[in-house]
C-alpha cells in the first residue's frame, strides 16, 4: 500500500516538474511552438495572427494543470486532462509526421528545452501517456487483502 501510494507520488511529481517547465518555457518564449502550430494548419493566416496568444494561453493551462495534480482532490481530474493532452498533442505530432512537414524543433518546452525533434517528441508523449495511465490505476486500484488459507491438520 505504502509503497504504491508512493510510486503514484513520484509519478505525479514527475508530471508536475514536466508540466512546469514547459508551461514556463513556453510562456517566455513560444516562437518554435508557435511555428509548430502555424506549421499544423498550413499557414492559415488566422493561426498565423493568434498563434502567440494561443500558445501563452496553452502555457497558462500546463501550469494550473501542474498546480492540479499536486492538490489531492483534484489529482484524477487531472490526471484526464493530461491524458486527453497527450492525445491531442501526438496526433499533432503524428499529422506533422504523415505530412512530411521540415520541422526540426517541436516547441515542447519552449526557450527550456532545446531541440526536441517530432519523433522523439511522439516518443515522449506516449512514454508519458503510458505513465499517466500507471499513475490513475494506481491511485484507483485498491490492494488486494492477503489471503490466508487454513490448514486442515487437527
Amino acid at each position: 500500500m505504502k509503497y504504491r501510494l508512493a510510486f503514484a507520488w513520484i509519478l505525479r511529481l514527475a508530471f508536475v516538474a514536466l508540466l512546469t517547465i514547459s508551461g514556463i518555457g513556453k510562456f517566455f518564449d513560444g516562437r518554435e511552438a508557435s511555428q509548430f502550430l502555424i506549421a499544423l494548419a498550413n499557414s492559415h493566416p488566422l493561426v498565423k495572427k493568434w498563434s502567440v496568444h494561443f500558445i501563452i494561453g496553452l502555457s497558462v493551462i500546463e501550469i494550473v494543470l501542474a498546480c492540479s495534480l499536486l492538490a489531492q482532490r483534484s489529482v484524477r481530474i487531472g490526471l484526464t486532462i493530461l491524458s486527453g493532452i497527450l492525445v491531442l498533442f501526438s496526433a499533432a505530432l503524428t499529422v506533422i509526421l504523415v505530412r512530411d512537414v521540415p520541422i526540426d524543433n517541436c516547441g515542447c518546452f519552449g526557450s527550456l528545452g532545446g531541440e526536441i525533434s517530432v519523433e522523439i517528441a511522439l516518443i515522449k508523449n506516449l512514454i508519458l501517456l503510458v505513465a499517466v495511465i500507471g499513475c490513475y490505476l494506481l491511485l484507483v486500484s485498491k490492494p488486494r487483502p492477503c489471503i490466508t488459507i487454513p490448514s486442515t491438520k487437527s
